[in-house]
């Protein structure tokens, strides 16, 4: 009956953990908890060691597989029922809005591999902390104050969101 109980405890505290990632933190404490108790039964004469060690193989691998499985198949339908683009996405990889129903890759969907004039292109900067490239209406000075001349071309910066 006790592997039962370990086995039911570690289930809920896997969803606690898939809830919020505070249940990872109750998840430690029931496996600290299970081996401390592992632990106080090692000096038990009425034991012999292979009850021990079959004891101890049982608790590591409830453990380790029912936590890690129920983790994984939690995402696996989770990411199965939510597969379009939603107003949240801003904060994935841009890899993973493009693999959205709707997101980034519906954008780019049908366009044109070469850039013609007049064509709208994003560009992003890949060194550093990321950040999109945003134009302007303005444009730079012909000449700044420390008397140094520009391009007097369109301002572009560089912004951490996209826009």
């Amino acid at each position: 009956i006790w592997w039962i109980t370990l086995a039911c405890s570690m289930v809920f505290l896997t969803f606690s953990s898939c809830i919020k990632y505070i249940g990872f933190s109750a998840l430690s404490l029931g496996v600290v908890i299970v081996w401390r108790d592992f632990w106080g039964i090692l000096p038990d004469k009425r034991l012999s060691n292979k009850q021990l060690l079959f004891r101890g193989l049982l608790l590591g691998g409830t453990m380790l597989l029912i936590p890690l499985s129920i983790y994984i198949a939690v995402f696996h339908v989770h990411l199965s029922l939510l597969y379009k683009a939603g107003p949240h996405d801003s904060i994935m990889t841009s890899a993973f809005q493009a693999s959205l129903e709707g997101g980034l890759a519906s954008i780019t969907k049908g366009q044109p591999l070469e850039v013609a004039h007049g064509s709208q292109v994003t560009l992003r900067h890949t060194h550093g902390k990321a950040c999109w490239l945003h134009s302007h209406a303005e444009v730079y000075p012909i000449r700044y104050t420390d008397k140094r001349g520009s391009s007097h071309q369109q301002q572009v910066t560089c912004y951490t969101f996209k826009d």
